[in-house]
């Protein structure tokens, strides 16, 4: 009997294994007792990637996520601690960029993962996302516009 459980455990413990990806971003709370009002600088970000999903055989890993990796360039980050996300043009998964404003739990970067297929024929990604910053006091910045694209696979 014990023999039968040791090999239930073997042909089963791949479920147990199952993709996790942790969070690099915290939703953004307006704080209103903060006095500040100037206006954060308008940011400046670069697109540091995009991994596209792709089939490796396993179907716990993590191999079907996309990730968009973004850096907020730090000289131009000023009194700004959160940003708003947004797809202007071109058309990407909903779920990609949050709602609201959120913080980075990574220093500058962002990373924003999406389920992108367990294929390895992925289409093109040919988006442009305007980005708010946000002081602690809730003000908006003026708007940027970050091109992120991938060829696909």
């Amino acid at each position: 009997m014990m023999k039968l459980f040791y090999l239930s455990i073997l042909l089963f413990s791949n479920a147990i294994f199952a993709c996790s990806l942790a969070p690099s971003m915290e939703s953004f709370v307006i704080n209103p007792g903060y006095h500040l009002t100037k206006k954060p600088l308008k940011p400046r970000f670069e697109l540091i990637k995009v991994k596209r999903g792709y089939d490796d055989g396993n179907y716990a890993s993590c191999s079907d996520a996309g990730i968009i990796t973004i850096k907020a360039i730090s000289k131009y980050t000023s009194n700004a601690v959160a940003y708003k996300f947004e797809i202007v043009a071109g058309e990407l998964e909903d779920s990609v960029f949050p709602e609201g404003a959120v913080q980075s739990l990574n220093g500058n970067e962002f990373y924003f993962v999406w389920l992108d297929g367990s294929s390895n024929k992925q289409e093109p990604i040919e988006i442009i996302l305007k980005i708010v910053a946000l002081s602690p006091s809730g003000i908006e910045s003026e708007p940027s516009l970050l091109r992120i694209s991938h060829p696909g696979t």
